[in-house]
């Protein structure tokens, strides 16, 4: 009974070894035709939306904590705004707006 156990365990040790490594292999091979067909996809993607660009390039300068600051004061700006007391022409055309 024991032997038929460590039998049983070496051959799915064995076929996990292997069919791992086909698998690793596999996702070597097509790591890079995959990120190159996302990327054609995401370029024909932004040049339908943005149909006057010519490419599309990752801005080098960009500070994601700077953007977040940015937006935020200007969110903070704009309630700020809407805080504010209309006068009566502003608030007629306020209602008069869609």
């Amino acid at each position: 009974m024991n032997k038929k156990i460590v039998h049983d365990a070496l051959i799915l040790t064995a076929f996990t070894l292997v069919l791992g490594f086909v698998l690793g292999l596999v996702y070597e091979i097509t790591k890079e035709p995959i990120a190159a067909a996302d990327a054609a996809t995401a370029q024909a993607a932004y040049s339908k939306v943005f149909a006057d660009a010519e490419s599309f390039e990752a801005y080098e300068g960009f500070d994601k904590e700077a953007a977040a600051s940015l937006m935020s004061r200007a969110l903070t700006m704009r309630l700020r705004m809407c805080r504010r007391p209309r006068t009566a022409a502003a608030t007629a055309w306020a209602m008069s707006s869609p």
